[in-house]
């Protein structure tokens, strides 16, 4: 299921193809396009120690980093996207199942996942604080 926003959709699309790219450069070079990423992605009021942290947490953590460029790509494909609430115009919330085969066999969770974003006054969309 995609969003019925065309913005939005846009939106995704670019974040997902800027994080497929990434997650293909070594991690050595990852540090100053993730810091731009998220300065796209977080929303405006976003303090610069808190974009520090997020950006330094997808840096270091690859498990973490994979996860997010999956649930972005998902968001993005609507692959696996269970429903989409909000009026998709101000705010939309994805509601995603995990990714087929992100789980081992002998695991039982079914882990849903939120993921929300909102259109700034500027018209640009974020992730939801």
């Amino acid at each position: 299921m995609r969003t019925t926003s065309s913005t939005l959709q846009a939106q995704l699309g670019q974040w997902s193809e800027a994080l497929t790219a990434l997650a293909s450069t070594p991690i050595a070079e990852r540090r100053e396009p993730l810091l731009a990423f998220v300065r796209t992605f977080v929303p405006p009021d976003v303090t610069e120690d808190d974009i520090d942290h997020f950006t330094h947490n997808l840096f270091s953590d690859e498990e973490f980093f994979l996860s997010f460029v999956r649930e972005i790509g998902q968001c993005a494909s609507g692959e696996g996207v269970e429903k989409i609430e909000g009026n998709q115009q101000m705010r939309a919330e994805f509601i995603i199942l995990p990714n087929e085969g992100v789980l081992s066999p002998e695991t039982t969770l079914d882990i849903v996942r939120q993921v929300a974003f909102i259109c700034t006054v500027s018209g640009q969309w974020r992730a939801e604080a």
